[in-house]
């Protein structure tokens, strides 16, 4: 698959396409990011279990900021809710590289 990021509804995502059969599949990197233990951790204890709540869910979109790093190529993520925060880097593939709280 051959992958590339675009933006959507001001949140970037990557878009890939199947080199096979032609299928194109895009993900908000957000995703990645909830998915990850210690991000979906973080949600749990503010009352959100990511795994019951659907990807488009607004929780997931509204208190997050994701910003591209061009030189790095990672996009950098940062959830906050009730005060606390949780940030971290996801790589164009999709793999969580960092998380801190």
């Amino acid at each position: 698959m051959a992958a590339s990021v675009e933006p959507f509804d001001g949140l970037p995502e990557v878009s890939a396409r199947c080199s096979r059969c032609g299928v194109q599949v895009s993900i908000p990197v957000i995703v990645a990011f909830v998915r990850h233990p210690t991000v979906a951790a973080f949600y749990h204890e503010h009352g959100t279990d990511v795994r019951t709540r659907p990807l488009w869910a607004p929780e997931f979109y509204d208190p997050v900021d994701v910003a591209a790093d061009p030189d790095a190529d990672l996009f950098c993520v940062t959830v906050e809710l009730d005060g606390e925060t949780v940030e971290g880097s996801v790589d164009d593939s999709l793999s969580v590289v960092d998380v801190t709280r």
